[in-house]
């Protein structure tokens, strides 16, 4: 008998009509041994009472209602009460192919490794693709865990949980709560304890951008400066441990600096948040040259570092855009 797989959806105050598309890909799927874990972190009334209702129409699916924690409270709770051999993460407003949970199942049987990710396809609300990434050939590909790590950091590959499937024996931490940029953060602890990752060639899993995410509607740039704390983080943590993961760390940190430098309008130099920045700089200016930025990238960050006027002025420019204020 094929191994029951744990399926865990935080939810907060999510539109009915996403929810509904969300649980009905999950109830569909051609892997039929699931338990289907609905964790409503604290919603109002009405999502409650809608989650209790898509409950009631498989009895696969089990429902928990807890105070509102957060994105990594709600996945901690789903996990401390999940029964499966096997773990995997579905966003409330996302949903998957059909065939997901089956074709990662496979490719674990075949492989035998301990981590699964699938492709995935963003598309709008209007269900149109923006972006379709792989090929669908359902060919497999062994990364190794630093190699694996490198390229979440490099931006190369995913960094999310939603699009995997997690042997349930791996999970001896839990997510972050309280941060923003929580999967990469989990994501690379887990891959620094050796777990290597099997690449599955299928686009399964259906990812929604619109206004209402966190990473396209966040105008205090709180998730892009969790995720360059958590990139710093990781880096002292690994300072004297593995040099190779240390740059790695180092590489995402300073990029990350860019893009928040980049955005950060002009009234914002010498802010809190610019300030942020410049402590960015400092702590990798001997690591700068050696962790694999692009020249452009590099140089950028020099730029803006010692003439960020100048610099964004020039950029605004370069980029066509309209938002420069002097």
């Amino acid at each position: 008998m094929d191994a029951l797989v744990s399926i865990i959806v935080p939810i907060y105050n999510t539109n009915e009509v996403l929810l509904r598309k969300c649980i009905n890909s999950l109830v569909n799927q051609t892997y039929s041994n699931l338990e289907i874990i609905m964790v409503d972190d604290g919603s109002k009334q009405a999502t409650a009472l809608f989650c209790k209702e898509l409950a009631g129409t498989d009895p696969r699916i089990r429902l928990i209602h807890k105070p509102n924690g957060g994105l990594s409270s709600a996945r901690n709770s789903g996990i401390d009460v999940a029964k499966g051999e096997f773990y995997s993460f579905v966003d409330s407003d996302d949903y998957i192919h059909p065939e997901a949970i089956q074709r990662m199942y496979e490719a674990h049987a075949k492989t035998n490794c301990k981590i699964v990710c699938m492709r995935s396809v963003i598309i709008n609300e209007y269900d149109k693709v923006l972006y379709h990434f792989g090929n669908d050939s359902l060919a497999t590909e062994h990364i190794g865990w630093a190699d694996y790590l490198k390229g979440i950091c490099e931006k190369r590959l995913s960094e999310s949980v939603c699009d995997k499937l997690f042997k349930s024996d791996v999970f001896n931490t839990r997510f972050e709560s309280g941060r923003l940029n929580e999967d990469f953060l989990f994501l690379s602890n887990l891959l620094m304890t050796g777990i290597d990752v099997v690449l599955l060639d299928f686009a399964g899993y259906y990812y929604l951008k619109h206004e209402g995410t966190i990473t396209s509607h966040n105008s205090d740039y709180t998730s892009l400066k969790d995720a360059i704390h958590n990139s710093c983080q990781l880096a002292n943590f690994t300072l004297s441990r593995n040099n190779d993961c240390y740059r790695y760390f180092a590489y995402s940190a300073l990029f990350q600096t860019k893009v928040l430098m980049t955005l950060l309008p002009m009234e914002k130099i010498g802010s809190e948040d610019w300030n942020l920045c410049l402590s960015v700089l400092r702590q990798f200016k001997f690591t700068l040259n050696k962790c694999g930025l692009r020249w452009y990238d590099r140089f950028m960050l020099m730029g803006l570092r010692y003439c960020p006027k100048i610099m964004k002025y020039f950029y605004a420019i370069f980029k066509g855009r309209q938002t420069y204020v002097s």
